[in-house]
């Protein structure tokens, strides 16, 4: 009777390392899919650094003596004004430091920067929640019945309604981008344009909120670092994405 001989083992590892799966996730949603819930601590510190230097160099910035007080920020953090003065002085901080970190996840050198863009997203969103209690209804976020007048009242002569038309359209700015980012961050979507979309539109947002009818920029110093940044992330990721390479 012939005896079976057993065909060789082709591969002599006994112990297979899986290969990869190919990622087709292009640009800072490709390192987000490696994050299921976890916080990198490069990012959070990242996070954390800007924060603490918009509540230090922002928020305690004087427009009344053009100077950096002291009082003015221990009553923030001490909330020895009241609660409400301390969360929206915070809100400012949390939605300058997001938008900053959303631009840092698209500049160099700048470590575990799909975690960072994560994280900002999330800063967004707080932001955006809080605001709509607190402002919904007001001048910051008009009542939304009211926007069908939204052209109107941007080709108004009256200064009055161009603000508000403005806001109005800051607010859609706003809410496009951060969708955007939630798409992103939550695998909905996975281009590399998309995060840059949702960076323009959030930049565009912060612009329009802080500009006057004139389209003049009235903030504190420290917070046009929320310009500069944008602009940076979004001229070396659209140099990136036009030369094909994902972040």
């Amino acid at each position: 009777m012939r005896r079976l001989t057993p065909t060789p083992n082709p591969n002599p590892n006994p112990n297979p390392t899986p290969t990869a799966m190919p990622n087709k996730l292009g640009g800072v949603a490709a390192a987000l899919q490696g994050l299921p819930g976890s916080v990198d601590a490069r990012a959070a510190g990242v996070f954390g650094s800007v924060l603490a230097a918009y509540v230090l160099l922002y928020t305690a910035y004087s427009k009344q003596s053009k100077k950096l007080s002291l009082r003015q920020l221990l009553d923030v953090i001490l909330v020895r004004v009241s609660l409400d003065n301390t969360l929206v002085e915070l809100n400012k901080a949390v939605s300058l430091a997001g938008l900053t970190c959303l631009a840092f996840a698209y500049c160099p050198y700048v470590p575990a920067r799909g975690a960072l863009f994560e994280i900002s997203v999330g800063s967004l969103v707080v932001h955006s929640v809080y605001s709509v209690f607190k402002f919904y209804g007001d001048k910051h976020i008009p009542k939304i019945q009211t926007f069908p007048k939204m052209l109107l009242e941007l080709t108004s002569g009256k200064t009055a309604d161009r603000a508000v038309g403005i806001k109005k359209l800051s607010v859609i700015l706003g809410s496009s981008g951060l969708n955007l980012g939630i798409a992103l961050a939550l695998g909905f979507t996975a281009t590399q344009a998309a995060g840059l979309a949702s960076l323009l539109l959030g930049f565009m947002h912060f612009y329009s909120m802080e500009v006057d009818y004139k389209l003049k920029l009235g903030v504190r110093p420290f917070a046009y670092l929320a310009v500069a940044a944008p602009i940076v992330g979004l001229c070396y990721g659209e140099a990136l994405y036009y030369m094909g390479t994902t972040l």
